[in-house]
């Protein structure tokens, strides 16, 4: 359970991350299929994010 949270806090925290970049960059563009493009990506991406596994 607590493997969950943690996922839905990184899910959370990442849509968070985007959706500031997309509001900063992209609200005021006027290329609709550029805006749904991002905005799909954005989501199928920060609920994959949080499942790679990242070493240094």
């Amino acid at each position: 359970m607590i493997t969950f949270l943690t996922y839905q806090l990184k899910v959370a925290v990442i849509m968070a991350v985007f959706y500031i970049f997309y509001r900063l960059f992209l609200i005021k563009d006027s290329w609709h299929r550029l805006n749904r493009i991002v905005l799909l990506s954005t989501a199928m991406l920060s609920f994959l994010l949080p499942v790679c596994i990242i070493t240094i």
